[in-house]
């Protein structure tokens, strides 16, 4: 890895103008890893642009550098203008435009810097690391720490907001122990935890909380297959004066409670058309929803998966159960029992 590192500090250094694009739907690891990177970038005097063609989380805007973000899609640039594009936390070039004809000039270089199983490593440099790490922002971390970059109080704090966001603050991924040993060092370099927690975990609007309430309710089970499911209609949160709100991970984290099921899905339509999907799966060992993702258009983790559709609900919601009986029940009738991992 040490060697693919020196490759990305060189074709950095050799850049002028670097595109940072996010994947679609950005998480916290992609806006923490592609934010730390470009304020790097920034600090070598590179021209970076960072984008994105879906929004990011407009409560997000606390954070350092958020300011740097377009709401645009890359597939409207002049990509040849570009000598170097970074894809962070994100497992191919398709993930980050919502249109089909998103090629990359072969004269533009190209990196990414990933930790998820479904990486092709389809680009010119491809640091990918599946097994050792459970964010993106950990391999920048190792980055900056093998050529002695600076880590300012706000690149730490970038970084440190990508890891609990993508580890549910360490309540899931790959080898804990170096998360946990990651995050004290960055610590160290006075990150603001309890204000991160805070933003994170404590700011529920009433609206929110109807939201919760409304998914909960409409909470079913498909004991056969294993799974449970939660579905919103644009036209419910409509009829809730909730269509103008974006509630992105609020119903996710109840997905691994459901007693019986091996995994759950949640999808809401958040426009007329529009669905925006997450998957878990109860146990770090068990149903691989990132499988179901891609086979839904998506991608992710084991563990934790997303994926968007544009059609109609009705049509969405029979795809998304259809592929998720499909999935279940291929794996347990692959397991022969249910009993170990149903409590």
């Amino acid at each position: 890895m040490k060697s693919k590192y020196r490759q990305l500090k060189k074709i950095i250094d050799n850049a002028q103008n670097i595109l940072i694009p996010f994947h679609l739907s950005p998480d916290g690891d992609m806006v923490g890893s592609g934010l730390a990177l470009a304020a790097y970038c920034q600090s070598l005097g590179k021209k970076v642009r960072v984008v994105t063609a879906t929004p990011v989380d407009s409560d997000w805007g606390f954070l350092p550098y958020f300011d740097l973000i377009e709401d645009k899609d890359p597939a409207d640039l002049d990509l040849s203008q570009f000598d170097l594009i970074i894809f962070a936390d994100c497992d191919g070039p398709y993930r980050v435009s919502k249109q089909d004809n998103f090629t990359i000039p072969d004269i533009v270089s190209t990196a990414t810097i990933d930790h998820h199983p479904t990486n092709k490593e389809q680009c010119s440099l491809n640091i990918v690391d599946t097994q050792t790490v459970s964010s993106a922002v950990q391999l920048i971390l190792y980055f900056f720490e093998e050529f002695n970059i600076n880590i300012t109080k706000d690149i730490a704090t970038l970084l440190y907001w990508g890891l609990i966001m993508d580890t549910g603050v360490f309540e899931y991924g790959k080898n804990l122990s170096a998360a946990h040993t990651d995050a004290v060092r960055l610590l160290k370099l006075d990150v603001p935890h309890d204000e991160l927690i805070f933003r994170m975990k404590c700011q529920s609007s009433p609206q929110f909380i109807k939201y919760i309430a409304r998914g909960l309710s409409n909470l079913q089970v498909d004991n056969e297959a294993g799974f449970c499911w939660m579905a919103l209609s644009y036209k419910e949160l409509k009829e809730m004066g909730l269509e103008n709100e974006k509630f992105k991970y609020g119903l996710t984290p109840y997905l691994k409670t459901v007693k019986g099921t091996e995994f759950g899905t949640v999808f809401v339509e958040e426009k007329p058309d529009y669905i925006r999907g997450s998957l878990r799966s109860r146990r770090q060992d068990g149903f691989d929803v990132s499988a179901l993702a891609k086979a839904l258009g998506g991608g992710g983790h084991r563990a934790a998966a997303a994926f968007t559709l544009e059609m109609p609900f009705k049509e969405a919601e029979e795809l998304v159960l259809a592929k998720a009986r499909e999935y279940g029940k291929a794996f347990i009738s692959s397991r022969g029992t249910r009993t170990c991992t149903l409590d």
